[in-house]
């Protein structure tokens, strides 16, 4: 899950309609609900919370959530990722 999460962020900024309103999900974020990622990783919607809850408190992601979407941000996203000099 952790690793599918690295690969579904934003890999740069982009601006998305939302609920009528035009949102910037910035490189690292990845906008989703918890019912979509448990389905995806096909987990109960409690383990998913769960997985979430844990990866915050070590400071792995900041997790802002509502009763319509869940804006997932990967702490050093950069790390995860093969920077290239140009």
């Amino acid at each position: 899950a952790w690793v599918d999460l690295i690969l579904t962020a934003n890999h740069s900024d982009n601006k998305i309609f939302f609920n009528g309103t035009l949102m910037t999900i910035e490189r690292g974020q990845i906008l989703t609900s918890v019912r979509k990622l448990s389905e995806r990783w096909r987990w109960s919607k409690d383990r998913t919370h769960r997985f979430l809850k844990v990866l915050a408190q070590d400071g792995m992601i900041v997790k802002d959530s509502d009763n319509e979407r869940t804006l997932i941000t990967l702490v050093n996203y950069g790390i995860y990722q093969l920077e290239t000099a140009d």
